[in-house]
């Protein structure tokens, strides 16, 4: 329907003029990203040793590793269910969205945060976060398809909030864990609606003209 087209375009706008706030913003030393370091060393000094347990636990569950043995495993569950022609845009969605992170990420190559005692080393680049792109577009995508399921709405409302709480879940676990700022997971949900909107746009496309 055209209505859900538009409401599509207009999702992808609105994520990428977000996600151009959070760049330009950087790249010009803004507001947003001197503040990072506020945030970051707030959440430092609230850490207990059972939410850090917690978060590790979060954050390697939608680490790379992570995010391909579920997106394998949700397409094993498309093609049993007879749904084997979404498994292609699973991973042009899901595995496309992460590469397309690695090339922003090589762009605007932010450091990440320096702590003296780190819990986690990482050698990659801090902007946009990779963990909130990849739960973004991986849960996105789960929720697209139980929308297009026949399933009831209080299921789909279920999944929607589940798919919030999840990729909130995932997003804070990085800034607690002083692996990334709070405008890099920020700018990668962003990245990750426009990317997850604009593969839905395309496959949408595609079948309306077949």
């Amino acid at each position: 329907m055209a209505w859900r087209d538009r409401r599509l375009e207009a999702a992808i706008v609105a994520a990428l003029l977000l996600f151009a706030v959070f760049a330009a913003d950087l790249l010009l030393g803004g507001p947003i990203t001197r503040s990072d370091p506020v945030h970051s060393l707030w959440l430092r000094a609230q850490m207990h040793p059972r939410v850090t347990q917690a978060m590790l636990l979060v954050t390697q569950w939608h680490g790379t590793t992570g995010i391909l043995v579920m997106s394998a495993l949700l397409g094993v569950g498309l093609a049993a269910a007879g749904r084997a022609w979404l498994v292609p845009w699973l991973l042009l969605t899901v595995q496309g969205g992460q590469l397309l992170n690695v090339a922003a990420k090589q762009v605007f190559q932010r450091a990440r945060p320096v702590w003296d005692e780190p819990i986690l080393t990482l050698t990659t680049y801090s902007f946009p976060s990779g963990h909130a792109v990849a739960s973004t577009v991986f849960w996105g995508f789960v929720c697209v398809v139980a929308w297009n399921w026949p399933a009831s709405p209080g299921v789909r409302r279920a999944c929607a909030t589940a798919a919030v709480v999840l990729v909130s879940l995932a997003c804070f676990s990085r800034v607690y864990l002083g692996a990334h700022y709070l405008s890099d997971v920020l700018a990668g949900i962003s990245e990750g609606i426009a990317w997850l909107c604009a593969c839905v746009l395309a496959r949408r496309a595609l079948t309306m003209r077949s």
